[in-house]
């Protein structure tokens, strides 16, 4: 079986020799080598954003980080840094992350999920409890009862 390398850009395991030396340091193939370079840019920091989340702290340096991507060209971007930070703001730390967010700041849970995407969206509702979860649905029901689902939260 011939050797495969990972491609962190297109997400998928090629032949080896489907990387360039160059792009074999960076884990990127030869056909993703070919991508515009602000979309390889916006494929890297929307997988550092799904790493911020996932960290069991967000320290003081990635928050300084989170400042620099909420001012970034992709407007989907922008709004997923600014969902994050504000949440990497109230609640640093993984423990109980997501529990605790959707019992004190449940509108901050809702922005995040309706910025992030689908696939992340799957993985934070799968790192949640029923209750957690049954409480985030209740909050959604009562924002789409009230008439405010579709409007911004302002804060």
């Amino acid at each position: 079986m011939p050797k495969r390398e990972w491609c962190r850009i297109c997400s998928s395991r090629r032949p080896y020799d489907a990387f360039s030396r160059r792009g074999r340091r960076m884990f990127i193939c030869r056909d993703c080598q070919d991508l515009p370079e602000v979309d390889l840019d916006t494929i890297a920091a929307d997988d550092e954003l799904c790493g911020f989340a996932e960290q069991s702290n967000i320290s003081e340096k990635n928050i300084a980080r989170l400042v620099e991507l909420t001012s970034h060209e992709d407007p989907a971007l922008r709004e997923h840094a600014e969902a994050l930070l504000d949440i990497a703001r109230v609640h640093p730390r993984k423990k109980k992350r997501w529990k605790r967010l959707v019992e004190t700041h449940c509108h901050l849970v809702h922005r995040y999920l309706q910025a992030a995407g689908d696939e992340v969206r799957d993985e934070i509702g799968l790192a949640m409890d029923l209750e957690t979860r049954l409480a985030l649905d209740d909050y959604k029901a009562d924002l789409s009862a009230s008439g405010i689902a579709n409007q911004d939260i302002p804060f």
